[in-house]
């Protein structure tokens, strides 16, 4: 299983970089819970609710395994745990489910309202739920301050054509450490690359 090897080389990755001197980055995307779901054989049928309930456990268990050894290793290593998008509703029941309008590539809600989880033990207060806004792609301002490091201005870094690149990234880590109040970021758009789908604020 996929999911499982990707797991164990996340393990080794840990095991073996936890006591460099610079600091290690990691980034461990399962195929679950994407449709088809097809559960590890240990976990088929253990939920009696269905391959997906199944191959939501098959998730636990991965993202289980892999806490175990960062807590163990390197406690002092910032964990996010998310989604890339809403659950795709026309796929059930081999897919989530959720309250909100919309599916996985529409505009609405439901598209891209997803959990959210980060962890950094004596930093991050434990057990706090926040509701406001946040995009995946504030990550790179919001971890970097978090780390002591910053980000280069919009348009300082060129791509290969030498045109400028902007990075559309917000530094939520006063939110996110529980200092500020609010979330830095009050709107969203949504373009799907060439078309302008919605707008949020």
């Amino acid at each position: 299983d996929f999911d499982q090897n990707q797991t164990q080389h996340a393990i080794d990755y840990i095991k073996q970089h936890a006591k460099d001197e610079k600091p290690f980055f990691m980034d461990v995307n399962f195929f679950k819970m994407h449709n088809p779901n097809n559960p590890a054989k240990q976990f088929a049928g253990k939920s009696h609710l269905g391959r997906y309930s199944d191959s939501v456990l098959e998730l636990d268990d991965n993202i289980g395994r892999i806490m175990d050894v960062i807590r163990a290793e390197a406690p002092d290593t910032i964990v996010i745990t998310t989604a890339d998008n809403g659950a795709w509703q026309d796929a059930y029941p081999d897919a989530g489910t959720h309250p909100f309008r919309g599916e996985k590539g529409s505009s609405f809600e439901a598209g891209w309202r997803v959990p959210g989880i980060m962890w950094w033990p004596n930093h991050i207060p434990a057990g706090v739920v926040y509701d406001e806004m946040m995009s995946h792609i504030d990550c790179w301002s919001t971890l970097a301050s978090m780390v002591g490091i910053t980000p280069p201005p919009h348009g300082a870094w060129k791509d290969n054509n030498g045109k400028p690149i902007y990075f559309d990234s917000i530094d939520n880590s006063a939110y996110i450490l529980g200092k500020a109040p609010h979330s830095a970021r009050t709107s969203w758009v949504y373009i799907d690359g060439e078309n302008f789908e919605g707008v949020r604020f």
